[in-house]
């Protein structure tokens, strides 16, 4: 729930409404962290699974770690409030998956120089594992799972 006088940049709505049309648009994809934690460093496993193997759409699966901080603004003060909340993305890295196998184990690594899991009330930093399916037209149908990444 958003805080009384905070505000959500149209720049962050929009992309959680893409958010919404992504995952509606992976029906028939998952991925799974064999491990909800682990620290900079290490590598994680994933289960990646694919309800229609078809060998002609390419499988991805990534890491994915997303900053959310705020921004001030003395131009947002006629609004009542002259803090802006904006997110970015910290860290990304796809690898492809076997778009032939309906089920199979990815191996990602957490570099051991990238910002941990933080969840402060100006600056937030989340991870998460996911998988897309890139599209040649429209937006790619992506599905992502949360985890933790410890210092």
């Amino acid at each position: 729930m958003m805080a009384i006088g905070r505000r959500i940049s149209l720049a962050t709505l929009g992309r959680r409404a893409l958010g919404l049309v992504q995952r509606g648009a992976a029906r028939g994809l998952d991925v799974i962290p064999v491990a909800g934690e682990m620290r900079r460093g290490d590598r994680i496993e994933v289960i990646v699974k694919v309800a229609s193997p078809d060998g002609e759409r390419p499988v991805e699966v990534g890491l994915v770690c997303t900053e959310t901080f705020a921004t001030f603004s003395p131009q947002l003060k006629a609004g009542g409030s002259t803090e802006a909340v904006e997110d970015d993305v910290a860290y990304e890295d796809w690898v492809a998956a076997d778009p032939l196998r309906s089920e199979q184990t990815v191996a990602l690594v957490v570099p051991a120089d990238v910002p941990y899991s933080y969840d402060g009330r100006y600056l937030k930093f989340r991870w998460r594992v996911a998988i897309r399916r890139p599209r040649e037209r429209g937006i790619d149908a992506t599905l992502a799972r949360e985890i933790e990444v410890r210092p």
